[in-house]
């Protein structure tokens, strides 16, 4: 049997038998190494995030949540938007690497940034993370804010940003809640490509989905949309609950969708991509380019998406 010295993975010709009998061994003993981690974290923050990263079912698919604000709600915190941005304007700089024309929850009158972030841990996290194994207070925002696409011509005949390229964002968990009527716009939507999906919600309905699921922001072709987005991570010992995590955290984040950016989406085949998956993560993307033969699974940053 070859050692483990003498074995390539990466080497451009089928493994043999016994490099594949050597594969497998070695993945048993990394799934055992993997399931001793989970099981000696149990019961913790970490530990669910483990379980939850390890589990692809409960990453694969997006959930819709219904009225997760009211029509009134919705108004109200338009409203709000309406008046932090009268003034300062928008801002159009701060995510480096997928840039959108919002605006954060902490420049809000502190009444109604206070109900956007109870209400959104109430209604979103604490109804989500039941149902992929988190506790409420497992989460914390590492970015809340409002994004503005508007497909109304200025006074110089240019439109603002109507619509968002394909991307994964650098947390655990985004969502998005529609703060417009549809009817106030054509077109919008997430649209998940590689789930060739595409979410129309209704005023004050919520999206939620893993982060390193690739999605867009459509297109509009007419009018206003205006929807709320948050970026969630698992909470650090130290943090403080109700508050969105800090500039570190954020410029953390900043660099993990720079780095989702330039990597271009890499694949490889199914049959290998069981004792790849265990074998080697994260994924050097630059050797598994080599393996392309078949598509089966998106690499992003640090995770895997299948």
């Amino acid at each position: 049997m070859p050692s483990d010295d003498d074995f390539d993975l990466f080497q451009d010709r089928d493994p043999t038998p016994e490099e594949t009998l050597l594969l497998a061994q070695r993945a048993t003993l990394l799934a055992k190494a993997a399931n001793d981690s989970i099981a000696a974290s149990a019961g913790t923050t970490e530990g669910r995030r483990k379980r939850y990263l390890l589990n692809p079912t409960l990453r694969a698919t997006p959930r819709i949540l219904h009225a997760v604000w009211s029509r009134t709600e919705c108004e109200s915190i338009l409203t709000a938007v309406e008046e932090a941005t009268r003034v300062e304007g928008w801002d159009t700089h701060r995510h480096d690497a997928f840039r959108t024309v919002d605006v954060p929850v902490e420049r809000l009158q502190s009444e109604v940034a206070e109900f956007v972030r109870a209400s959104l841990e109430d209604r979103v996290l604490g109804v989500v993370g039941k149902e992929i194994g988190f506790e409420k207070e497992d989460f914390e925002f590492v970015d809340l804010f409002f994004v503005l696409y508007d497909a109304t011509p200025n006074s110089s005949g240019r439109v603002s940003q109507t619509s968002l390229e394909a991307h994964t964002d650098g947390c655990l968990i985004s969502f998005n809640v529609l703060l417009n009527p549809p009817a106030q716009f054509v077109g919008g939507g997430t649209r998940f490509p590689t789930l060739d999906q595409t979410i129309m919600l209704g005023q004050g309905d919520c999206v939620v989905h893993d982060s390193k699921l690739l999605h867009e922001g459509r297109q509009i072709l007419s009018g206003r949309r205006v929807i709320c987005v948050g970026f969630v991570e698992s909470r650090r010992k130290g943090s403080v609950a109700g508050k969105t995590a800090g500039k570190r955290d954020r410029a953390m984040m900043r660099q993990n969708n720079v780095y989702a950016k330039n990597m271009s989406p890499v694949v490889f085949p199914l049959d290998i991509f069981p004792i790849i998956a265990k074998h080697c993560h994260p994924i050097d993307a630059r050797k598994i380019q080599r393996l392309n033969k078949g598509i089966s699974c998106v690499i992003t940053t640090n995770d895997l998406v299948w």
